[in-house]
């Protein structure tokens, strides 16, 4: 941070802080210990190999968050605010750790037409794969209408490609169901 100040509540910093391959700008960082604190105005992440692991492009605004330095791990929080990955072509509300590993995460992912709900999501610079998964798909021409949903699933999506393979999670009952579809 550019400018450091103690008092009474601690050491603060007003400036911008780097951890990996991330830069993270706040009025007011908290300094402790083992930890530094904000509600960062804005975040970036930039994405590739950093340190033998690859991150995806991150870019968001009012997040919480928590570089824990002596775990080696930032945790950043939207809320009910998104950020935005891979450079635009997705975004994400939830929680996402990043480590000198890789990032993963627990959320909501949306990429275009389709959403991937999960407590377990890897992040890689141009790949997502989750387990305990759900995913849904939703309607090219009215995106109020539900597509298809699959459920309790592990899955990997390609931006790249923009497939997505899924198959059957850890109930071995995953559950798919075409909304529009009628059989009979």
């Amino acid at each position: 941070p550019s400018h450091d100040r103690m008092d009474g509540n601690g050491l603060h910093g007003k400036g911008d802080l780097t951890y990996l391959a991330t830069r993270a700008t706040a009025d007011t960082f908290h300094f402790f210990f083992d930890t530094a604190t904000a509600f960062v105005k804005k975040f970036i992440q930039t994405p590739g190999m950093f340190n033998g692991a690859f991150f995806p492009a991150i870019e968001a605004a009012n997040v919480d968050y928590r570089w824990f330095t002596k775990k080696d791990q930032l945790e950043i929080s939207t809320g009910e605010r998104e950020m935005e990955l891979f450079q635009g072509k997705g975004t994400f509300r939830g929680k996402v750790i990043i480590t000198p590993s890789g990032m993963t995460g627990a959320g909501t992912l949306k990429m275009g037409l389709v959403t991937v709900s999960s407590d377990s999501i890897k992040f890689m610079e141009t790949t997502v794969d989750a387990t305990r998964g759900i995913f849904t798909v939703t309607d090219f021409e009215d995106t109020t209408k539900t597509q298809m949903t699959a459920t309790d699933v592990i899955l990997s999506y390609n931006l790249v490609t923009d497939k997505c393979e899924f198959e059957t999670g850890n109930s071995g009952k995953p559950e798919i169901i075409f909304h529009e579809q009628k059989y009979v």
